[in-house]
């Protein structure tokens, strides 16, 4: 059954802490695999699964948690038995400990009624909410459709958008064929369009079609729709765009560079090699070096800029007087190291082994409030990075906070910048971040 995901191009100009939005699809259980994208505090992995008739075929509830485990939202296709939700939920809390929502639509049915089948959507309640718009079938006026199409509006964060799911027939009949259900399915969307509130949609389901096939690249056009693939050339370049409007330009870059080498031969290939060439100015890409000799590590930071260092850390900031202010009046970095003991000393720790638990304590030192924590390894060594947010000396903050275990040492860097420049500020501090290499202090 070939399943195709498309996205409005619309929603780059509408993303806010959501850097990417990534898209997968899953099949049956013996289906080919898939790439599964590492779920991250920065994205949401969105998926469609046809099972078929659940709730009444004698399924394994483990092994189909198994795999919707790793989306943050999945639309489920041919529930003919709305009994079979409940249990699916409950494998996936078993499987993942986090709780899971679930909503679905009426049974819709082919001609005769012999046959009846619902849409539906699970999610990671930690990851995503129902957002403030519509969940409801949607209204078939042209009798088009054998199995109406199911529309539910998701949030995480600032970023809403409308998952849209829909089954189309296999055979021609009477009724209608595939190919009309995929032209009308195009006319739906410029039709709700008039209307929803929330304008940022991803198409997926059971299409019938494969995503190439002339009815299915008519259909996108005629909704104005970019279909999401991570080797598909014009989303990068889309993405590329929304991320310049918000001053994010580490990751511009590399999505218009992507853009480029999936498309070398790209029309306007001067004009994004121009623009390239604009974002990797001193703010987006550090050039000057930066050692510290007993924290034991290095890093590249904006030309131009000032630095204050003590014993145990060192202050980054645009200029002197900005030195004097960061958070409060103008953005900055601090990074310090410490030995594992003295740290976890200072943060009330019996032990640090966890980057994520002692990313966490320096944020409650702090009194700052933390995002989603992401963890990893940076050159071998393990860490964590968050964004932060709070209020020192009544003065409100956001940032970033970024910590490493480094054999005996613990290094940590924090960026506090006035709430309104984070969004701005972010490139620089990630790139500072990823610059950091390690030596024997």
């Amino acid at each position: 059954m070939a399943e195709t995901f498309f996205k409005e191009v619309q929603m780059c100009r509408k993303i806010l802490l959501v850097l990417l939005i990534l898209v997968v699809t899953a099949g049956s259980l013996s289906a080919q695999s898939v790439d599964i994208p590492e779920r991250k505090r920065n994205n949401i992995i969105v998926a469609s699964y046809n099972i078929k008739w659940l709730g009444e075929w004698p399924h394994e509830y483990d092994s189909l948690a198994a795999v919707i485990q790793h989306f943050d939202v999945c639309g489920i296709l041919e529930v003919t038995d709305e009994d079979g939700l409940p249990p699916l939920i409950e494998a996936l809390e078993d499987k993942t400990g986090r709780d899971w929502g679930y909503v679905y639509g009426i049974r819709t049915h082919r001609p005769g009624g012999s046959y009846q089948e619902a849409y539906a959507a699970v999610w990671r309640r930690d990851r995503v909410e129902l957002g403030d718009g519509v969940v409801s079938g949607i209204w078939d006026w042209e009798e088009a459709f054998r199995n109406d199409p199911f529309i539910v509006s998701f949030k995480r964060r600032n970023f809403d958008f409308n998952l849209l799911l829909i089954h189309t027939r296999w055979s021609s009949d009477t009724c209608g064929t595939r190919a009309g259900e995929v032209a009308t399915i195009a006319k739906q969307i410029n039709w709700m369009r008039t209307f929803l509130q929330e304008r940022d949609i991803i198409l997926a389901g059971d299409f019938n079609y494969s995503g190439s096939s002339d009815a299915m690249i008519a259909m996108a056009d005629s909704a104005g729709l970019t279909q999401i693939d991570p080797n598909h050339a014009s989303a990068h370049k889309n993405l590329g765009v929304a991320y310049n409007e918000q001053g994010r330009a580490e990751e511009a870059i590399i999505e218009f560079e992507t853009y480029l080498q999936l498309q070398p031969d790209a029309p306007d290939r001067k004009a994004v090699e121009e623009e390239i060439a604009k974002l990797k100015g001193p703010t987006a890409r550090p050039g000057a070096e930066y050692r510290h000799p007993v924290g034991g590590y290095s890093l590249r930071y904006p030309d131009g800029w000032y630095y204050a260092e003590s014993e145990t850390q060192v202050l980054f900031a645009e200029s002197e007087e900005a030195l004097e202010v960061i958070g409060k009046e103008a953005p900055g970095v601090i990074f310090h190291a410490a030995p594992l003991t003295e740290i976890a000393e200072s943060l009330g720790l019996t032990e640090i082994t966890d980057p994520a638990e002692t990313l966490e304590a320096i944020a409650k030192k702090l009194k700052m409030e933390t995002g989603e924590i992401e963890t990893g390894q940076v050159a071998g060594y393990p860490a964590a990075l968050t964004d932060i947010s709070g209020t020192f000396e009544d003065v409100p903050h956001k940032g970033g906070l970024v910590v490493y275990l480094v054999e005996e040492r613990v290094v940590y860097g924090v960026a506090l910048v006035p709430p309104d420049q984070w969004d701005s500020f972010r490139p620089t501090f990630v790139t500072m971040v990823n610059s950091l290499s390690f030596f024997e202090p």
